[in-house]
């Protein structure tokens, strides 16, 4: 609002209560300022939390990554020793596992042992060449192992041929497989061996 007084110019301002005469800064402009400096500086610090956030986000991501390509890299360091080994052991079954037990590989000798393709054998395929007689038996004793994470056997069993319905007597081993740090199961690796029968073993298999 803006008064004449003897011909002057009088600039009165009622805000907050202060006046201002004159056209001098009323008392509130200061206070805007602190306002407008103290937002700005929640606004920086803000800013400056959400970049922290954003970059820990990033670094969690980036070593959750490495982790899993460290854990991925042993896996297959794993799977290629068991191959490998297999190799040099083409006459003895042997088989590879998830940490839950489930079938993921079998050599050529186990596939031709058991009378199944690998795609029948994968996961718990592999329980149907089991005799019958010892078929609950061996399944409990395995599942029990994987549970506790415990080596399975030495187990004396019987396998059954689906087709040539052959029976054969095998003694299996299966050892859990830990990680580089040592503090994860990455899986199983068995092998079984074909023993002559029925048996010496037989009273030793129902043990």
């Amino acid at each position: 609002m803006i008064l004449a007084l003897d011909g002057t110019a009088v600039a009165v301002a009622g805000i907050a209560g202060a006046v201002t005469l004159g056209g001098a800064w009323i008392a509130i402009v200061p206070q805007l300022k602190k306002l407008n400096e103290k937002a700005r500086e929640e606004f920086v610090a803000g800013e400056q939390r959400v970049t922290e956030k954003v970059a820990g986000v990033e670094t969690h991501l980036k070593n959750g990554l490495s982790e899993a390509l460290i854990r991925l890299e042993s896996m297959v360091a794993d799977i290629r020793a068991t191959q490998e080994v297999s190799s040099h052991l083409d006459e003895r079954p042997m088989f590879r596992t998830t940490p839950h037990g489930g079938l993921t590989w079998a050599n050529e000798a186990a596939v031709q042992l058991l009378g199944m393709s690998l795609p029948e054998l994968q996961e718990d395929g592999w329980a149907r060449a089991v005799h019958p007689e010892d078929s609950t038996m061996v399944f409990q004793s395995w599942k029990k192992s994987v549970r506790e994470c415990k080596p399975f056997g030495p187990m004396f069993y019987r396998y059954l041929h689906p087709h040539t319905r052959k029976i054969t007597w095998v003694k299996a081993v299966a050892q859990p497989i830990i990680n580089h740090r040592l503090d994860e199961l990455e899986g199983w690796v068995a092998v079984v061996i074909v023993v002559e029968g029925p048996p010496d073993y037989e009273e030793e298999a129902h043990a």
